[in-house]
């Protein structure tokens, strides 16, 4: 008769050896659970920064010339809906109630409507945002007979021509702001004069504030920073975005745009 079975020191070992391979397996799932993880995070971080990004760029290069504006976290600017050369409009010190252009093509897409903004030789932003410098009027009317367009406006006078004969259209202005570590848009508040930069700008019914990116980690560096252009270059937007993830991974924007 033989007695058939393991000793204790058998099992003591056995208990052992899978012990070690169980804690090897568990770190192997976790370690790639972990890369898979973080990887996820970065790539979400990537998306959405040059997503907010490129959007912003994209915008600013189609503004009207001299509305762009910065203060503290916020920029503002006036995009740009169409332009184009006039022959004649009421000029100091006569006035009137609009002015018509000649369309090229019954194809030129001319998306002005009733209540956009015209300005004419806007010099500074003020002569955009403060209506009562004459340079810029609001639409009370828009007519679309080609070859003849017309911009109707209530009774007004411009201080100066254009040297080039040249007029802006705009709508709305747009601005993005980092409040904390969310970069928001915010549109349809209205002209103002003062730039507004505290959150929420109006309590109008066609005011929007739209999340575009969250996860910024800015410390003591500006978002926006806008160099005037002179006679030799244009203006220029400076945008400093600092994007951090959940895992402590840095990501930094330096992003330069010229504007006409």
């Amino acid at each position: 008769f033989s007695a058939r079975g393991f000793t204790l020191v058998e099992l003591i070992l056995v208990i052992v050896v899978l012990g070690i391979v169980a804690l090897a397996t568990t770190s192997y799932i976790g370690l790639g659970s972990r890369i898979y993880v973080e990887t996820a995070d970065r790539d979400r971080l990537l998306n959405q920064s040059r997503f907010a990004i490129e959007r912003m760029v994209r915008e600013l290069r189609n503004v009207v010339p001299n509305s762009v504006r910065v203060s503290g976290n916020c920029l503002e600017f006036m995009p740009l809906i169409n332009a184009g050369r006039y022959v004649n409009v009421p000029t100091a010190p006569t006035s009137g109630t609009g002015f018509q252009i000649f369309s090229a093509s019954p194809a030129v897409n001319w998306t002005a409507q009733t209540g956009d903004y015209l300005t004419i030789y806007p010099v500074q932003t003020d002569d955009i945002y403060t209506l009562s410098r004459n340079r810029t009027v609001r639409l009370t009317g828009v007519t679309n007979a080609w070859p003849l367009i017309t911009f109707a406006f209530a009774s007004h006078s411009f201080p100066t021509l254009s040297p080039s004969n040249r007029f802006y259209l705009m709508r709305q202005p747009v601005s993005y702001c980092v409040e904390g570590n969310q970069l928001w848009r915010h549109t349809g508040y209205g002209l103002q004069t003062p730039q507004p930069t505290l959150s929420p700008f109006s309590s109008a019914a066609e005011y929007r504030r739209v999340l575009m990116a969250e996860g910024l980690n800015q410390g003591a560096q500006a978002p926006f920073v806008f160099t005037q252009g002179v006679l030799s270059r244009n203006s220029v937007v400076h945008l400093f975005l600092s994007f951090s993830s959940n895992f402590s991974d840095n990501l930094f924007f330096n992003q330069e745009v010229h504007v006409p």
